[in-house]
């Protein structure tokens, strides 16, 4: 066995060893009339807490279903759309809106449309390559962070976080604000309605965006943490490389920068197994997990009653 392998075998028995946090379960998503349910549906949580999931069918090339979904997963609306195809993303936007987008297969940009419930294409755009997160806003702002792919290159993700308009024209592009704060992948994003928070490789800072105000709050030494839950001056981080996946750390924010704080633990199902593979948000205090049709969520209260 080679080093590496057995250093990671190591860390997953030290992280196993760790108390349990188990998710809460908020319903399982009900199969709107009409959905062909083959693959995992393509899962996005709005600033307002719903699920909104997109339903691919398999026999006609083009065609879904849009449902949306309070907790306890039962279906508050669907609406059939057709003249699209490969959705990875899907994010509510205000006036009876929604975006879709996803990833070309040649190119590796993507592609982005806007529409009505009911299907008319308002906006059709390009996101730029290697887009990791979009996240919209209740005054409809769509925030996409990008990867390595994007940042080495032109484009509007170079900086790794960059800011649409409706009409899906880019109106702001991440600056540093200190040396140590480039992204060359934004590897956590957290959205709500009043603050933009973001994890960033390599040197893993904190940084905060308000309005037009960017805070550097330092380094937060848990890197590979691909979900960020804050509110105020309190956060966690949840995963880590490798055998860290599921890795649980909580942290404080004050003038003096982050501080990494209380006991490591690690985050599981209702029932004590292991979660891997879900589709992930961060909004706010709030992390929603969709594991196939199950939707299971956590808080900072959780974590730090």
């Amino acid at each position: 066995m080679d080093l590496s392998r057995k250093r990671g075998l190591e860390l997953r028995r030290e992280v196993l060893a760790l108390s349990m946090t188990p998710a809460r379960d908020l319903g399982r998503l009900v199969v709107p009339d009409g959905a062909e349910v083959v693959d995992d549906p393509v899962i996005g949580v709005g600033p307002e807490g719903w699920t909104w999931a997109w339903w691919a069918s398999v026999r006609t090339p083009g065609c879904g279903v849009l449902s949306a979904h309070r907790p306890g997963g039962h279906v508050d609306d669907a609406w059939p759309h057709s003249g699209v195809d490969g959705v990875e993303h899907v994010q509510p936007l205000p006036g009876q809106r929604i975006l879709l987008a996803g990833t070309t297969s040649d190119e590796g940009s993507c592609w982005a449309q806007v529409r009505t419930l009911d299907g008319q294409v308002l906006a059709t755009g390009d996101l730029g390559r290697d887009v990791r997160h979009i996240l919209t806003t209740r005054s409809g702002e769509i925030w996409v962070g990008y990867g390595d792919t994007a940042t080495t290159s032109s484009g509007p993700g170079a900086t790794g976080l960059c800011r649409f308009a409706e009409d899906l024209t880019p109106t702001w592009t991440y600056a540093p604000p200190t040396p140590t704060a480039g992204i060359l992948a934004c590897y956590a994003l957290n959205v709500t309605d009043t603050a933009v928070h973001h994890c960033t490789y390599g040197d893993f800072h904190l940084i905060a965006i308000h309005g037009h105000d960017i805070t550097d709050h330092g380094l937060l030494d848990r890197r590979g943490a691909r979900q960020l839950l804050i509110e105020g001056s309190r956060g966690a981080l949840i995963g880590g490389w490798g055998a860290a996946y599921d890795l649980i750390t909580t942290f404080t924010v004050d003038e003096h920068g982050t501080h990494l704080d209380g006991q490591q633990q690690r985050l599981v199902l209702p029932d004590g197994l292991e979660i891997y593979g879900a589709q992930t948000t961060c909004r706010g205090r709030q992390l929603h997990l969709h594991l196939r049709q199950h939707w299971y969520a956590i808080d900072l209260d959780d974590l730090r009653p």
